[in-house]
């Protein structure tokens, strides 16, 4: 547990998933105006 190995994986790593968590995010926020539109219509 004490080995020192290059941070470029983790790093990598938890990048992806805060994308896909501000790609998910963008795309309920804007799904839930695109319908508020459509029901307003």
């Amino acid at each position: 547990m004490n080995e020192i190995k290059t941070p470029k994986k983790p790093m990598m790593f938890y990048y992806g998933v805060f994308l896909a968590v501000i790609i998910l995010f963008n795309a309920i926020v804007l799904g839930k105006k695109i319908s508020n539109y459509r029901s307003a219509e």
